[in-house]
This record gives structure tokens, sequence and C-alpha cells, in this order.
């Protein structure tokens, strides 16, 4: 092959990598990772051992380990993901990519956190603690110039609402066995997906 011949193959490829990107349909892997977290079935078979173990600091990456923190039951390292996801006024859940996940299970899990970040973040918002603010406010004058500025809701992402709901119903009980007996007390935003659990503690001041 000629070098002539290796420069325009090496082209059309970094031309059908990019138009890829641009159709949505392939996703980088996860920075710094070599393979995806495990399935549920793993997680929740070592949930008392098991360390989360996705790395990195990008929207995906929190995403990921609210995927794993929900499956074992760690809703204190949950609501940290979902706090160091707020510090970022940069971030908006309305543009984390769409993972593609090859897992039904995980992937339908994936979809649900992105409504509850959502619920969280906007309850934050609500609360008149904008994004933007370098600090909770202090003082009644503080707080009064955080609620006059338009607060930027969040939203989910398209692909979230693509995902389809799974085949059969999974469950996701507490550490303690503990499932939902009924509807009306699991988290909606997994009940969409057909995953019943109980809807996680993110009503936090930041």
């Amino acid at each position: 092959m000629t070098p002539e011949r290796a420069r325009v193959i090496w082209k059309e490829a970094i031309i059908n990598v990019i138009s890829l990107l641009r159709l949505n349909k392939f996703q980088p892997p996860l920075i710094g990772q070599t393979k995806l977290p495990p399935d549920v079935q793993y997680l929740r078979a070592h949930f008392e051992t098991w360390k989360p173990g996705t790395r990195g600091n990008t929207p995906m990456a929190i995403l990921y380990r609210m995927y794993e923190n929900i499956v074992i039951d760690d809703e204190k390292q949950l609501r940290k993901g979902i706090r160091y996801f707020y510090a970022q006024p940069k971030w908006h859940v309305s543009t984390i990519p769409d993972p593609c996940d090859p897992d039904p299970a995980r992937y339908a899990i994936l979809a649900a956190l992105t409504g509850i970040l959502v619920k969280s973040l906007n309850l934050c918002i609500a609360q008149g603690l904008p994004r933007e603010m370098p600090g909770v406010p202090k003082t009644p004058h503080e707080l009064e110039m955080s609620k006059a500025q338009p607060p930027r809701w969040q939203k989910e992402p398209g692909w979230a609402a693509r995902v389809k709901p799974l085949e059969e119903r999974l469950e996701l009980p507490t550490r303690y066995g503990y499932a939902p007996q009924h509807d009306e007390l699991a988290s909606v935003p997994f009940l969409e997906k057909n995953i019943s659990t109980f809807e996680p503690n993110i009503d936090f001041d930041v």
C-alpha cells in the first residue's frame, strides 16, 4: 500500500467516525474505563462488599456511579453524586449523551436515574439556590438576590424517553430486602421503566 493510499483510507475512516457521532449512533466508552460496570444480578449478589468502580468526573461517569449506588442501595454515595452534578453549573441533565448500554436492565436504570437527577436538581433550584451562585446564600438579602435570578430548570435527555420499559418487572430492594409492595410506594421514574424500587432521598440543601 502506497503512503498516498494509506492517507486516503485514514481520511475516510475519520469522516465515517464523525458521521456516526453526528448521527448519535456511536458513543465513546467511559474515559479511562476498560469495561462497563457489572450487571444488576452481579451487583445485588455482591452488594455488601462492592465498591463502585466507575472512574472519571464527567456527567456520564457520575450517571454510571449512580447506577452502581442505586443497585447496591448506597444512598449516601448516590446523594454525593447528585451534589457533585449540581455543583457543576455547566452540566445539564438534558445533554448527558446516550450511553447506548447493551444491557437492557442497566440501560433502563440509567434512563430512570436521569429523572431522579432532574427532580433533585430542580428541587434545589426551586429553593432559590441557582447553580450559578458561588455558595449557599447566608443572609436574607443574598437569598432574595438568589431568588431574583431566573431559574434554569433541568430536563431529561431525549434518549431517556426512548429507552423501552423492561419486559419483566425488575425489583431493586433495599440492602435489608425491603421492596415496594404497591406501585404507589415506588419511584415514578423507575416505574416508567418497569422497575420497582423506593424513591431515594434526594431532597436536600446544597
